[in-house]
């Protein structure tokens, strides 16, 4: 008898999955720590173990996906932190800006409540909270439809806060009303002096 049991040569289980995302995060925040562009982080030597690096398909297997899940996490995690590599000018009212990995208006600010972020965001990504079932043969014309509206919701879920944010147009009519004063200032200036210089010149006549 043939068994049935799915032979997985990758890290498939939501926990393991999770102990290698934590991994990752730890490698991300000492480099912010230290102050390093998150932009610029590489995969360590000591990230890969033994079983990783064997030269064996599985092990090639094993290491392509770590790969996959060390950029995926990284991607979340400069996500998070954007905003702190964007910073406005004084005279600009910072932008509201919607986060979808975390609520609050400021990002972690310790790796222990980072962790637990960053990891959610892998396992959905990959379909591992459920989501998902194993035997894709199953998945029907109307699933395939129900999962692309979802994907669509959230976009628009995500999209929506740039609609209704005004920041943008506001700073514009500030600019356009400091240089209508400007210029308003400017000219009664030019007059004043127009008029003193007048008023000199018939003095002397």
């Amino acid at each position: 008898m043939v068994s049935e049991d799915l032979y997985y040569a990758v890290p498939h289980e939501s926990e393991e999955v999770r102990g290698i995302v934590a991994d990752v995060v730890e490698i991300y925040w000492q480099s912010r720590r230290h102050g390093e562009p998150l932009d610029n982080v590489q995969i360590p030597d000591n990230y890969f173990s033994k079983e990783d690096i064997n030269g064996d398909l599985d092990s090639n297997s094993r290491r392509v996906f770590k790969t996959l899940l060390f950029d995926l996490a990284g991607e979340v995690i400069r996500d998070i932190y954007k905003d702190e590599e964007e910073e406005p000018p004084p005279w600009q009212k910072p932008k509201r800006r919607h986060q979808k990995h975390f609520r609050g208006a400021s990002p972690p600010t310790t790796m222990e409540n980072l962790t637990p972020i960053v990891q959610q965001a892998v396992i959905n990504t990959l379909g591992l909270n459920g989501s998902r079932k194993a035997d894709r043969n199953k998945w029907t014309v109307r699933k395939r439809k129900d999962h692309v509206d979802n994907i669509l919701v959230e976009e628009l879920r995500e999209e929506e806060p740039r609609w209704i944010n005004y920041d943008e147009d506001e700073l514009a009519v500030k600019m356009q009303l400091t240089d209508t004063i400007f210029d308003m200032l400017l000219n009664d200036t030019v007059q004043t002096m127009n008029k003193v210089y007048q008023k000199k010149k018939s003095n002397r006549v």
